[in-house]
């Protein structure tokens, strides 16, 4: 298995290459193990509704949730 590469330059690169479907198959994977990736691809996913984009947001602030 190769290694990615390190930089930001050359991650770009790479990814930029690699097939539509390569990536949608690998953002499907990495919300079944990160937390936090599920997160950003749920307030992505919210993006077009601000009303409940700053819903969520407020019940993160909300102290004693």
């Amino acid at each position: 298995m190769t290694k990615p590469p390190k930089s930001a330059d050359n991650l770009e690169i790479f990814l930029t290459r690699q097939g539509l479907s390569t990536l949608v198959g690998v953002l499907i994977e990495l919300p079944c193990d990160h937390e936090l990736v599920q997160a950003r691809l749920a307030r992505l996913h919210l993006a077009d509704r601000p009303d409940k984009l700053a819903a969520g947001f407020r019940e993160t602030l909300t102290p004693g949730r």
